[in-house]
């Protein structure tokens, strides 16, 4: 993230000029939030599951940023964006193989 973060900065150097103060709480909030999700909370779950189930977990960043978006944001959420929501989310269970593997009962 660290590499789009340089090669975005020439695309958003004129807004980053424009920005008003009063827009650092929430950013600042966003991002801390953010870090908590992604480091604590998802990264710190991985230890419980097997590889294919963990790339199907991560696929719910899709689906939560498109919900978020519309809800909080206004974004649409129309047929195209949930069609390319499914499209992404099959072809990784497909690749996860997560249907080829016997799964382990929880009480063994």
């Amino acid at each position: 993230m660290l590499v789009g973060t340089f090669i975005n900065i020439p695309f958003a150097y004129k807004d980053l000029l424009n920005f008003e103060i009063e827009g650092i709480v929430p950013v600042i909030l966003a991002a801390l939030t953010g870090f908590f999700w992604d480091k604590y909370l998802l990264l710190g779950g991985y230890k419980f599951v097997d590889s294919a189930t963990g790339s199907l977990t991560s696929t719910s960043r899709i689906v939560m940023g498109a919900v978020l978006g519309y809800l909080f944001l206004g974004e649409p959420l129309n047929l195209r964006i949930i069609i390319g929501m499914l499209f992404i989310s099959l072809s990784l269970v497909g690749l996860s193989g997560y249907f080829d593997k016997e799964r382990e009962s929880i009480d063994n």
